[in-house]
C-alpha cells in the first residue's frame, strides 16, 4: 500500500511539474511560430523577386532571338543582292568599250 501510494505522489509529483512547465513551453513554441511565419514570407517574397526576374529575362532573350533571326534574313537578302549587283558591274565592265571605239 505505501509503494502504491509513493508511485501515485511520483506520478502527481511529475504532473505538477509537466503542469508548470507547460505555460512556458507554450510561450517559447509561439515566439519560434511566429519567427518561423516571418521567415517563410521573407523566403517567399524573394523567391517571388527571384521568379519574377527570370521571367523577365526569358521574356528579353526571346526578343532578342527573335531580332537576330529577323538580322540573319535581312542579312541573306542584302548579302545576295550585293552579288547581284557584283555580277551587273561585271558585265557593264566587260561591255564598255572605249572612248576611242565609240569614237571610231
Amino acid at each position: 500500500m505505501l509503494k502504491f501510494i509513493r508511485d501515485m505522489e511520483e506520478k502527481e509529483n511529475k504532473w505538477a511539474e509537466s503542469t508548470l512547465v507547460q505555460p512556458e513551453v507554450s510561450t517559447l513554441h509561439k515566439a519560434i511560430r511566429q519567427d518561423l511565419m516571418k521567415m517563410h514570407k521573407a523566403l517567399a517574397k524573394q523567391i517571388d523577386s527571384v521568379l519574377d526576374t527570370a521571367s523577365i529575362t526569358l521574356k528579353n532573350t526571346e526578343k532578342a532571338l527573335a531580332d537576330t533571326q529577323n538580322l540573319k534574313e535581312t542579312n541573306k537578302e542584302i548579302s545576295s543582292k550585293v552579288g547581284k549587283v557584283n555580277d551587273t558591274a561585271d558585265k557593264i565592265a566587260s561591255d564598255t568599250k572605249t572612248y576611242w571605239d565609240i569614237l571610231t
